[in-house]
């Protein structure tokens, strides 16, 4: 597991980006180590070294600096997510959004046009929807440049 500061993240996803790469980023929170614990996959996905996890909470950040793993400050999901909406802008690249409630999908999508105009929203779908895998197979068929999921963990 490699916990990044906050410009080496930023230098990664463009990287990554710009190559066309694929980059799963988990913004962790104390939950999410905690579920780690007794939850194989939650584990195998944290512990995956092509994994870029990044601390979302201030307790992160202390206990990782306590454990000897320097880590400079908290990073946001939505820090992230304002930061890659931006290159998506900029690049004119398809966006997909996945999770949350319908409303807060419909205002999200208002909000991108007004603010990134050049983003193209492939698609979106709530978070309450049943059958999640037929989403992310939908999804991965659309091949947009960003998935922006928010359904916890």
């Amino acid at each position: 597991m490699v916990i990044q500061f906050h410009s080496k993240t930023v230098y990664i996803c463009k990287l990554k980006l710009a190559k066309g790469e694929k980059q799963f980023i988990i913004t962790a929170n104390p939950e999410t180590y905690m579920l780690s614990k007794i939850n194989k996959s939650i584990n195998d996905i944290l512990y995956d070294k092509n994994n870029l996890i990044v601390p979302d909470g201030i307790s992160i950040v202390k206990t990782a600096n306590f454990l000897g793993k320097r880590v400079k400050e908290r990073i946001s999901g939505i820090d992230i997510a304002e930061y890659l909406l931006e290159i998506a802008n900029k690049n004119k690249y398809k966006v997909y959004l996945f999770g949350a409630r319908q409303e807060v999908i419909n205002k999200l999508i208002n909000v991108i046009h007004k603010k990134y105009p050049n983003i193209n929203i492939i698609g979106a779908t709530n978070g309450y929807v049943k059958d999640k895998n037929k989403v992310m197979n939908r999804i991965k068929d659309l091949e947009p440049d960003i998935i922006m999921v928010a359904l916890g963990i």
